[in-house]
């Protein structure tokens, strides 16, 4: 059975002590949609448990993880729910031409001459429009990425 991580940590932090000295993480997978569905489970955990349960000071995601990452990155420690509906309207209001578009000369093209059967370029606007709105990091971050063309995994922090 598949657990996501995002639910391990939630339910880790949940259970520890808000009055202790820690500093909690939360740890976000890839996977293409995946990343909806964290942000669903984040609201659903933050609007119908304690909020401060789940104010983590680290974010740290891969892949369609990280563009989770990037929006909790942006918001103060005690926002959460405004965060949690914050970025499940991102995702609800994200289409595919958000994140990719067909080469003109169609998928074959792409792979034999561009090196992808789709053009994800519309991708980098849309991350860089998601930062946008924030005037900086309010959490500590680590981002992370596979090359596939070549199986390096780089992280950004």
């Amino acid at each position: 059975m598949k657990f996501s991580s995002v639910l391990v940590v939630a339910g880790i932090a949940g259970a520890v002590d808000a009055a202790q000295d820690i500093c909690r993480a939360l740890v976000l997978s890839g996977g293409g949609n995946n990343g909806s569905w964290e942000a669903g489970v984040f609201h659903g955990l933050v609007n119908n448990a304690t909020p401060a349960d789940y104010a983590y000071d680290v974010v740290t995601g891969v892949s369609a993880g990280s563009i989770n990452t990037l929006a909790f990155a942006g918001w103060e420690i005690g926002r959460e729910v405004e965060m949690s509906t914050w970025i499940s309207d991102l995702w609800r209001n994200l289409n595919t031409s958000d994140v990719w578009k067909d080469w003109p000369l169609g998928k074959v093209s792409g792979v034999t001459i561009m090196g992808g059967a789709v053009d994800n370029s519309p991708l980098l606007n849309f991350m860089q429009d998601l930062i946008v709105p924030f005037d900086g990091y309010k959490r500590k971050v680590t981002l992370s990425t596979v090359d596939v063309d070549n199986g390096v995994y780089t992280e950004f922090d």
